[in-house]
C-alpha cells in the first residue's frame, strides 16, 4: 500500500466533520445491485464457502488421519488449511447474511472483532507461507539432515511465531483504528470491516494510522517475500547442481504447489495495496478482497491436492481402506427376467413425465408475469427439488434394468446418497414454508405482500437448502468414513442410508442415532408447522360468512394438502417399515451366527447378510447389541391396568386439549398478543411436548401385555422428553422476568419486552435444551449395554438407562449432575431475584387495589412454579435412605402428565383475559355455524 493510495482514499470518501454524535453501529454497504443479483451472489458465494470448508477441513483431516503425511511439510499444510477455513469464516457468513437482509448493520464490537480476526489470520498466513518456503529449502538443500533440521523443536516454534506475529499485527491495527472517532459517516463501502474503509469514514486525524498501516504492511510483505525468494534462490542452485532430469523434475514438483499458492496470495495483496492512487477505487478493492478472502482459500486445497501425488494417494487410501470395495452392487427391484423390460418402459415413462412436468413448471412460473407470486415461487422450488431427487435415483435405476451389471462406483454411491438426502429433506421444509404461505394468504390477506416479501421468501427457501446440505454431508461422511465389510450388495435399487448401514463392520449406533434424531426432528418440526398453519387456516375459514369465500380458501389449499398427505404418509410408512426391518434383520443375525463361522471356516467371504456380518463383527469385539428394552411400567398388578389406563387416558386427553387450546387461543385473540401470553404459549407447547413424548407409549403399555420399546424409539423418546423438560425451567424463569418488568417498570414494559427480546428469551432455551439433550442421549446410546434390558420405569429416562450400561458411567453421570444443577440453580435464581424485586415494588405501592392487581398477575405463575419445582425437589432432594423407585415413578408421573394438565387450568381459571377470549371464541363459532 502506498501513502498516495491512502490519501486518495480519504479524499474520496471522507465526509466533512460536523457536530454529530459518534456512531456505535456500522453499515456494511457490500456489493450493490438488484435483489435478484444479491440472491445470485448469495448462492455463488455460499457454494464457494461450502467448497472452501469441505476442501480445507478435508485437508486437515487427511493430514491427521494418514500416517504417511506425518512430516513437517504436511503439518504446515494442515495449519495453512485451518487458517484458510478460519479467515474465510470470519468474512463470508456475515456477507452471506447481508445478501438476504435489508439491515446490514454490524456493531462496533463486532466490527472490531471481525477486523482483528481477519488481520490476524491474514498476517499469520503470510508468515506461514514463508516458513513453508524455508521447509522446502531444508528438504531440498539438506535432504539428509531434513528430519534433524525440521524436527518438532523447529517447526512448532515456526508455527507459533507465525501466530504471534499475526496476533501482534492485528492488535496494533485494531487498537489504532478503533481509538479514532467515527462521527462523519457509518457506511463502510466494503463487504467486511477492513482498515482502509474505516479510516476513510473517521473524523479524526488518521495520518499516524496511515503511516502505521503503510510500514506494517510493507515490512511484513518485504520480510516474508524476501524469505521466500532467498529460499527458492538456494533451491534453484541445488536443482541446477543435479545431473538427473528426473531428479530436477521431482524437486520442481514438490515446490510447484507452494509456489502457485505464494504467487496467487502475494500477487493479490501487492495488486491491492501497491497501486498508483489514480487507479484506486473502492469497488475494485471489494472485488479483490472477495478474491483473497473467499476464492484463494477455496483454491489452496485444490492446488495442493491436484498437484501433489502424496495427497492424491492419501485420498485414495482413505476412500479405499479396510478392504472397502471400489464398486457396490444393487439388488434389482425384481429378479424376474421377463419383468425387466416392462418395468423399464413403465419407469422410463414415469421419469420422463416427471422431468417434463417439473421442468415445465419451473419454466412456466419463471416466464409468466402473472405467476410471480410467493405461492408460485415456492412451487418452482418444489418442482426443482422433485426433479433433483428423482434424477439422483431414476437414470441409474433405468440403466440397471437394461444391463446385467448392477454396479455403482464407491464415490458415485456417496454422491447419490448425498444428493438424495439433500433434496428429500429440503422438500419437507419447502412444503412447510408453503403451508405458512397459505396461512398468511388466508389469515392476513391485506398484509400478504408485506409479510411474504421477496426477501422473506428467499430466506424461507435458503435456510432449508443450507440445513439440508449440512445434514446430508454429515450423514454421508459418517457412513463413508466407516469400515465396510467385504460384502458389497445393497438390498435396494439405489444408495440409501439404512441399506448401507447394514454393510458396515464398525459400530453403527452413533450413525443410527444421528439419523433417527434428525429424521424425527425433520418430520416433527415440518409437520408441526403444516398442522399449526392449517389449524389456523381452518379457524379463519370457519369465521367467513360467505360460502364462496370458504370454497375459494379451501380450493387454494387443496393441491398442497394432497401433496403433504401423500409425502408424509409415504415417509411414515417407510420409517415404520425400516424400523421393523432393522429389528428383524438383527434377530435373523442372531439365529445365523453359526452359519457365519461355518462359511468363514471354508473361506467364504460373503456373509449371509449385511446385518449378520455386522453382528458377527460386534460379537468378536465383545459388544452387546440390544434390539429393544422392556419398560416395567407403574405396576405389575393386572387388576389395576384397566383402571390406570382409563385414568391416565383422561389426564392425557385433558392435557392435550388444554394446551392445544391455549396455544390456539393466544395465537388468534388480538387481546392476548402480549409478551406474557407469548411465553404462556411456549409453556403450553413445552408441556404438550414432554407429555406426548411419554403419555401415548405408557397408555399403549397398559393396553397390551408386551411392554417393549425398540432401541431407536427409546433414544427418540429420551431425546424429546429431555429437550422439553430442560426447556420448561428456563421458560418459567423468562416468565418471571416478564412479570418483574411489567410490575417494576410498567411504563417501559413494551420497550424492554420487545418482540425481538421475547423471541431471544425463548430461542436460547430451545437451542440449549436441544444441545444438552443430544449430548446426553448420544453419550448414553453410544456406550455398551449389558444383556439385561429391563428399564425400571414407565418411560425411557436417563438414570434407569445408565444402570443398564456395562461401560464406565462416571463421565455421563457428571455431565448430568453438572448440567442438572446448573439448570435448576440458574433458573430458580432468576425466579427468586425477580420475585424479590417484585415484592419490594409491591410493598412500595400505596394503593391496596394496585397491590392486589400486581399479586393477581403473578398468582398463576407462582402456582405453576411451586408445583413444578416442588415436584423436582421432592424427587431429587431427598435422603438416600428414603429413596425408592416407586416414589420416583409417582413423582415422574406427576410432572410428566399431571402438571401439563394442570397448567392450562391454572392459567384459564385464574385469568380474566383468557376466560374472556374463550367466551369470544365461543360466540364466533356459534355465529359462524
Amino acid at each position: 500500500m502506498t501513502m498516495s493510495k491512502l490519501t486518495s482514499d480519504l479524499d474520496l470518501h471522507r465526509i466533512q466533520m460536523k457536530n454529530v454524535t459518534e456512531f456505535t453501529v456500522f453499515i456494511l454497504m457490500g456489493f450493490t445491485g438488484t435483489f435478484k443479483m444479491q440472491v445470485f451472489l448469495f448462492f455463488v458465494f455460499l457454494a464457494i464457502y461450502l467448497f472452501t470448508l469441505i476442501g480445507n477441513l478435508g485437508m486437515v483431516f487427511l493430514a491427521i488421519r494418514d500416517s504417511r503425511l506425518h512430516n513437517p511439510m504436511y503439518y504446515f499444510l494442515s495449519v495453512l488449511s485451518f487458517l484458510d477455513a478460519c479467515y474465510s469464516s470470519v468474512v463470508t457468513p456475515k456477507m452471506l447474511v447481508n445478501f438476504l437482509k435489508e439491515n446490514k448493520n454490524i456493531s462496533h464490537f463486532g466490527c472490531a472483532a471481525q477486523m482483528f480476526l481477519f488481520v490476524m489470520f491474514g498476517t499469520t498466513e503470510c508468515f506461514l507461507l514463508a516458513a513453508m518456503a524455508y521447509d522446502r529449502y531444508v528438504a531440498i538443500y539438506h535432504p539428509l539432515l531434513y528430519s534433524v533440521n525440521m524436527s518438532p523443536r523447529v517447526y512448532v516454534p515456526l508455527i507459533i511465531a507465525s501466530y504471534v506475529g499475526g496476533i501482534f499485527n492485528a492488535s496494533v491495527h485494531t487498537v489504532a483504528t478503533f481509538s479514532l472517532s467515527f462521527c462523519a459517516s457509518n457506511e463502510i463501502r466494503h463487504v467486511f470491516c477492513d482498515v482502509p474503509p474505516l479510516l476513510a469514514i473517521s473524523c479524526s486525524d488518521t495520518h499516524t494510522n496511515q503511516l502505521l498501516l503503510f510500514y506494517c504492511v510493507g515490512s511484513i510483505e518485504i520480510v516474508t517475500i524476501l524469505i521466500v525468494l532467498i529460499s527458492y534462490g538456494f533451491i534453484l542452485v541445488a536443482i541446477l547442481r543435479r545431473h538427473s532430469a528426473e531428479g530436477r523434475w521431482k524437486v520442481f514438483s514438490t515446490c510447484g504447489s507452494h509456489l502457485t499458492a505464494v504467487s496467487i496470495y502475494h500477487g493479490t495483496i501487492l495488486f491491492m495495496y501497491v497501486r498508483p492512487s489514480s487507479s484506486y477505487a473502492l469497488d475494485h478493492d471489494m472485488i479483490v478482497s472477495a478474491f483473497y478472502t473467499i476464492v484463494i482459500p477455496m483454491l489452496n486445497p485444490i492446488i495442493y491436492s491436484l498437484r501433489n501425488k502424496d495427497v492424491k494417494e492419501a485420498m485414495k487410501r482413505i476412500w479405499g481402506e479396510n478392504g472397502c470395495a471400489n464398486k457396490v452392487s444393487f439388488y434389482r427391484i425384481t429378479d424376474c427376467a421377463e419383468l425387466q423390460a416392462p418395468l423399464f418402459g413403465l419407469f422410463l415413462i414415469v421419469y420422463a413425465v416427471s422431468v417434463v412436468g417439473n421442468l415445465g413448471m419451473i419454466i412456466l412460473t419463471k416466464v409468466d408475469s402473472r405467476l410471480q407470486t410467493p405461492m408460485y415461487f415456492f412451487l418452482r422450488h418444489l418442482a426443482f427439488i422433485d426433479l433433483g431427487y428423482s434424477t439422483a435415483v431414476g437414470p441409474k435405476m433405468l440403466v440397471n434394468f437394461v444391463t446385467n451389471q448392477n454396479t455403482i462406483p464407491y464415490n458415485w454411491c456417496a454422491a447419490q446418497l448425498a444428493f438424495f438426502i439433500l433434496f428429500i429433506i429440503s422438500e419437507l421444509f419447502i412444503l412447510s414454508a408453503m403451508a405458512y404461505d397459505r396461512y398468511t394468504a388466508i389469515c392476513n390477506p391485506l398484509l400478504y405482500t408485506v409479510i411474504m416479501s421477496p426477501r422473506a421468501c428467499w430466506v424461507l427457501v435458503a435456510v432449508p437448502y443450507v440445513y439440508s446440505a449440512s445434514l446430508s454431508l454429515i450423514i454421508t461422511t459418517k457412513i463413508f468414513i466407516s469400515s465396510f465389510c467385504g460384502y458389497n450388495v445393497i438390498s435396494h435399487f439405489y444408495c440409501d442410508n439404512l441399506p448401507l448401514l447394514t454393510l458396515l463392520c464398525s459400530n453403527t449406533h452413533e450413525i443410527e442415532l444421528i439419523i433417527l434424531i434428525f429424521s424425527a426432528f425433520n418430520l416433527a418440526s415440518s409437520l408441526l408447522i403444516v398442522l399449526v398453519s392449517y389449524i389456523l387456516i381452518l379457524l379463519a375459514i370457519l369465521r367467513m360468512n360467505s360460502a364462496e369465500g370458504r370454497h375459494k380458501a379451501f380450493s387454494t389449499c387443496g393441491s398442497h394438502l394432497t401433496v403433504v398427505v401423500v409425502l408424509y404418509a409415504t415417509l411414515s410408512f417407510i420409517s415404520l417399515e425400516a424400523d421393523c426391518k432393522i429389528n428383524s434383520d438383527k434377530q435373523s443375525a442372531k439365529n445365523n451366527e453359526d452359519n457365519i463361522e461355518e462359511r468363514e471356516a471354508v473361506g467364504v467371504t460373503r456373509p449371509v447378510s449385511g446385518p449378520v456380518s455386522r453382528m458377527a463383527w460386534m460379537d468378536k469385539h465383545n459388544l452387546t447389541v440390544l434390539n429393544e428394552f422392556v419398560l416395567m411400567g407403574i405396576t405389575e398388578l393386572p387388576e389395576l391396568q384397566v383402571s390406570l389406563f382409563g385414568l391416565f387416558l383422561i389426564v392425557y386427553m385433558v392435557s392435550v386439549l388444554g394446551n392445544l387450546g391455549l396455544i390456539i387461543l393466544t395465537n388468534i385473540d388480538s387481546r392476548l398478543q402480549t409478551p406474557m401470553y407469548f411465553f404462556l404459549r411456549h409453556l403450553a407447547f413445552t408441556d404438550l411436548g414432554y407429555s406426548t413424548a411419554v403419555g401415548p407409549k405408557m397408555l399403549a403399555n397398559f393396553a397390551i401385555d408386551q411392554h417393549t420399546i425398540s432401541y431407536n424409539w427409546c433414544a427418540t423418546q429420551l431425546t424429546i422428553f429431555s429437550t422439553f423438560i430442560t426447556n420448561e425451567p428456563f421458560i418459567l424463569s423468562a416468565m418471571a422476568y416478564d412479570r418483574y418488568v411489567a410490575i417494576c417498570n410498567p411504563l417501559l414494559y413494551t420497550v424492554i419486552m420487545s418482540q425481538r427480546l421475547c423471541q431471544f428469551l425463548v430461542a436460547i432455551p430451545y437451542l440449549y435444551s436441544v444441545f444438552l439433550s443430544l449430548l446426553v442421549v448420544i453419550k448414553v446410546f453410544i456406550s455398551s449395554f449389558c444383556g439385561y434390558n429391563v428399564i425400571r420405569h414407565f418411560h425411557c429416562d436417563v438414570l434407569p438407562l445408565i444402570s443398564l450400561l456395562c461401560s464406565d458411567t462416571h463421565e455421563i453421570k457428571w455431565i448430568i449432575l453438572i448440567f442438572s444443577a446448573f439448570n435448576l440453580v440458574s433458573s430458580l435464581l432468576i425466579i427468586l431475584v425477580s420475585y424479590i424485586l417484585i415484592l419490594v415494588a409491591i410493598l412500595r405501592m400505596n394503593s391496596a387495589e394496585g397491590r392486589h392487581k400486581a399479586y393477581s398477575t403473578c398468582g398463576s405463575h407462582l402456582t405453576v412454579l411451586v408445583i413444578f419445582y416442588g415436584t423436582l425437589f421432592f424427587m431429587y432432594v431427598q435422603p438416600t435412605s428414603s429413596h425408592s423407585l416407586d416414589a420416583d415413578k409417582i413423582a415422574s408421573l406427576f410432572y410428566t402428565l399431571v402438571i401439563p394438565m394442570l397448567n392450562p387450568m391454572i392459567y384459564s381459571l385464574r385469568n380474566k383475559e383468557v376466560k374472556g377470549a374463550l367466551t369470544n371464541l365461543e360466540h364466533v363459532c356459534k355465529y359462524s355455524i
